[in-house]
């Protein structure tokens, strides 16, 4: 039986093996400024994936090496006079591909891609979801970061080469060689061991993960800011992949008994599932939404509400679950299958207002 300590849980500290960014945007002039902080004494393997917010399609992602203590820093914008949007990195930490040991000035600046929502002629499988197609599409979604592992000197001291030494990587080129794949024919070096063997110099992961993300619109003089969700005990296992690999994915962790803290009852809910998927969906769920808004014509006062669902595309996109099935719960509605709202999955929910005096509101003011 595995216990509460064991379980996978939303960690209240902050600190996991995934952290959740719900939000990032560059529409209207807004950036979005991220961080990610290991707190612990081991180098890590992490792996970044943006996630666009209409279908969670993939828009980029990267693996980064972090050496112990390690901070590493981002920030998402608009593409000057295009329509979509990219990640400027400025961070001198190890990522794979080093976007930063190229770039001019040592500023790199990668635009996110629409290739997860596009069609390709004569390839399978067709992409298009009837969300759209433009880049336009990258300008907002969130973000995932998970570990895939502890990184360690055992035969190829890839610890040591992503250890800072005077602020940078000690030797990031070998950590891009050792996924560096020969061309077409060719046999992989030694150089390239985790082309040959993704498992070399690694243990499992060991959380202690926490970050933070800033929401900034210079023009307008706001900043919002929160802190990443974190998930603790997802697993135990290694799932070092290469960048742009699809894998690992948030349901792939190998714990599939969740903790739930049950609000207002001084308990916990430790349970079973058959999946990972299950689990992690079992420390997501809330059965209502709390918030304070504000609405004044006077002030131009309105509120926005962001909500997201991390683990919605495996029960509901057509390309994970399958063409013409069902929507898995606790989903119900397929991806795209509503003819009156094309491009959407929308879940009935119920809206319940009062003023500041306690009146309840007949008049839905929720556009």
């Amino acid at each position: 039986m595995v216990g509460v300590s064991n379980a996978v849980n939303l960690n209240p500290d902050g600190l996991g093996q995934v952290l959740l960014y719900p939000y990032y945007t560059a529409r209207g002039g807004n950036d979005t400024l991220i961080s990610v902080v290991n707190t612990t004494e081991n180098a890590k393997s992490v792996k970044i994936r943006f996630l666009e917010g209409r279908n969670s399609r993939e828009v980029l992602d990267f693996n980064i090496y972090m050496s112990a203590y390690d901070v590493w820093t981002g920030a998402v914008t608009e593409v000057a006079g295009g329509d979509g949007a990219e990640l400027v990195i400025r961070d001198k930490t190890c990522t794979v591909p080093y976007f930063v040991g190229s770039a001019a000035g040592g500023v790199a600046r990668v635009p996110f891609s629409n290739v997860e929502f596009i069609d390709f002629n004569g390839l399978t499988p067709q992409k298009v979801d009837g969300a759209g197609t433009g880049l336009e599409r990258t300008r907002s979604g969130y973000i995932e970061m998970i570990e895939m592992g502890t990184l360690v000197d055992i035969t190829e001291d890839s610890a040591t080469a992503a250890t800072h030494v005077n602020g940078v990587p000690a030797d990031c080129a070998q950590l891009v060689t050792a996924w560096t794949r020969p061309q077409a024919g060719g046999t992989p070096v030694p150089a390239n061991y985790w082309t040959i063997d993704r498992l070399v110099d690694h243990e499992a992961p060991s959380g202690g993960l926490f970050g933070s993300a800033s929401i900034i619109n210079v023009n307008e003089g706001s900043l919002l800011s929160y802190n990443a969700e974190a998930i603790d005990n997802w697993g135990d296992q290694i799932t070092h992949t290469a960048p742009e690999f699809v894998t690992p994915r948030i349901i792939d962790g190998n714990n599939n008994v969740s903790a739930v803290f049950i609000s207002g009852a001084q308990q916990v809910d430790v349970r079973p599932w058959l999946t990972n998927r299950d689990a992690v969906n079992a420390i997501l769920m809330n059965n209502q939404l709390l918030n304070e808004y504000v609405v004044s014509p006077n002030t131009n006062g309105l509120t926005e509400w962001v909500i997201t669902h991390p683990t919605k595309r495996f029960s509901v996109d057509p390309q994970i679950i399958g063409a013409g099935n069902p929507a898995i719960p606790p989903f119900s509605v397929r991806f795209n299958s509503d003819a009156a709202r094309p491009g959407t999955s929308c879940e009935p929910i119920t809206f319940r207002l009062w003023d500041r005096e306690e009146v309840e509101l007949a008049d839905d003011p929720i556009g």
